[in-house]
């Protein structure tokens, strides 16, 4: 369930080392960089900026990334919700 309002609610700050996030999800997927950009319909350069930490990845982006490494299911759920 979602909800419109942030009265009353806690905010979660959640860090993400995306770099080692990225290199998590090629080594347990067995995809490539390239692969990986294209499924996420983000160019090559783009994913690059990400592991540079000059640009950060979306939720849905995070998401595919933990599901890609294979994280337990409780991190992947925090990650698609927060």
């Amino acid at each position: 369930r979602k909800y419109k309002t942030t009265q009353g609610v806690r905010k979660l700050n959640i860090s993400i080392d995306v770099p080692m996030l990225i290199a998590k999800a090629k080594s347990e997927s067995g995809l490539t960089l390239g692969h990986m950009a294209k499924e996420m319909h983000v160019s090559q350069p783009r994913l690059s900026e990400w592991m540079k930490k000059q640009a950060e990845p979306s939720a849905d982006q995070i998401a595919y990334l933990a599901d890609k490494a294979n994280l337990p299911f409780a991190m992947k759920y925090i990650v698609a919700n927060f």
